[in-house]
């Protein structure tokens, strides 16, 4: 059963990423039977680059998960994973799992992100975070 729920946590943390790259795996398999070759190679790019932002928004989740377990509530842990709306689910994903989800909330309220915020806060990328 831990491995069904680690498989559930993968996929719904990485969602859009791995969807996106089941499209892309459908589309390669697709040109395969079509004989589209020249459809072949870039089909598997993009689906080998969205499985793989999947897995680096998994191993975030994993991060920060386990510092939220290890070291309890702390901005210092969440604020450098809040610069896009992957980051933020992602995070939000392990703070859900660990208890904090409303501490979560009204941080993310405080610094003003909304579900709707895809892109990253221009005036945050140049901020240097630091732990202390």
């Amino acid at each position: 059963m831990k491995a069904l729920d680690e498989i559930v946590n993968y996929y719904n943390v990485g969602l859009y990423p791995n969807l996106l790259g089941t499209y892309w795996t459908y589309q390669m398999i697709k040109d395969i039977s079509e004989e589209k070759y020249i459809c072949v190679i870039p089909n598997a790019l993009m689906a080998g680059l969205s499985y793989a932002i999947g897995f680096q928004k998994y191993r975030e989740y994993k991060q920060v998960k386990k510092s939220l377990i290890k070291h309890g509530w702390n901005e210092k842990i969440v604020k450098p994973k809040m610069y896009s709306w992957c980051q933020r689910y992602a995070t939000r994903q392990a703070v859900k799992q660990t208890g904090n989800l409303k501490k979560f909330d009204e941080f993310a309220k405080k610094e003003g992100h909304k579900w709707y915020h895809f892109l990253p806060k221009i005036h945050r990328i140049g901020e240097v975070t630091k732990f202390r």
